[in-house]
C-alpha cells in the first residue's frame, strides 16, 4: 500500500501497523507529493517517501511517470515527516510575503511594484514566483487550499512538540492561517492569507 495522503504520524504508523497484520502487505508512507498543479502538468514533482525499501523500489517505476525527483528516506513514518517539515517552511514564506506586501500597501507601495521588488534579490523565493498572479488577483483557482496549509502546520506542530522541539515561528503562521479560516477563507488557495493580514490594518 502507498498512501499518498498527508496525515499525521500517529495516523502513518497506525496504517503501517495495520497493513503488517495483514500478512504479506507492505506499507509506503509517501504523502502528497511536492510541487502544485503545473509540476504535475509537466511531471515534474517530488516525492519524499519511507517505507520497506524493497517495496518502494517496486513502486518506483510508476511515481517517476509524475515526479522528477525522489526520496526515499528510511524507515516508514519519515516521508511524512519530510513533508510537514517542508510544508511549514512554505506555510511561514507565504505569511512573510503577505504581511510584507500588507505593510507595503499601507506605506502606499504598489502591490505590483513591491513583488518586482522582492523578486529581484534575496527575498525571492519560488513561493513568492508560483503565487504572485494569485497575490496581485490575477488568479483564483486554488492550487493548495487554506485549510490544507492549516491542517499541515497544525500536524508539523503536533509532530515537533512529541520531541520536544520549539516551533515559535510556525506557531504565529499557523494562527495567521486560522484567522483566515475564521473569516471563511478556508477553500480558497493558501495565499489568500493575504486577506487576513490586511483585515488586521483594517482592510479587506
Amino acid at each position: 500500500m502507498v498512501n499518498m495522503s498527508t496525515v499525521s504520524l500517529e495516523e502513518t504508523l497506525r496504517e503501517s501497523e495495520a497493513c503488517a497484520s495483514r500478512g504479506g502487505a507492505r506499507y509506503i508512507d509517501a504523502p502528497p507529493v511536492i510541487g502544485s498543479v503545473p509540476q504535475a502538468r509537466e511531471g515534474t514533482l517530488t516525492m519524499v517517501a519511507g517505507g520497506d525499501q524493497k517495496a518502494f523500489e517496486e513502486v518506483r517505476e510508476v511515481c517517476s511517470t509524475f515526479c522528477s525527483r525522489i526520496f526515499y528516506l528510511g524507515q516508514v513514518g519519515n516521508g511524512i515527516k519530510a513533508k510537514l517539515v517542508n510544508n511549514s517552511v512554505m506555510a511561514i514564506n507565504m505569511a512573510a510575503v503577505c504581511e510584507a506586501l500588507a505593510l507595503a500597501e499601507r506605506l502606499g507601495l504598489s502591490r505590483s511594484e513591491m513583488l518586482d521588488i522582492l523578486s529581484s534579490g534575496g527575498a525571492d523565493s519560488r513561493v513568492l514566483q508560483m503565487k504572485r498572479p494569485y497575490l496581485l488577483g490575477e488568479a483564483t483557482e486554488p492550487q493548495f487550499l487554506l485549510s490544507h496549509m492549516l491542517k499541515d502546520s497544525r500536524y508539523a506542530m503536533d509532530l515537533a512538540a512529541s520531541v520536544n522541539w520549539p516551533m515559535p515561528v510556525t506557531s504565529v503562521s499557523s494562527q495567521m492561517y486560522a484567522s483566515a479560516a475564521s473569516i471563511g477563507l478556508g477553500n480558497l488557495d493558501f495565499s489568500s492569507v493575504l486577506r487576513a493580514f490586511r483585515m488586521l490594518g483594517g482592510k479587506m
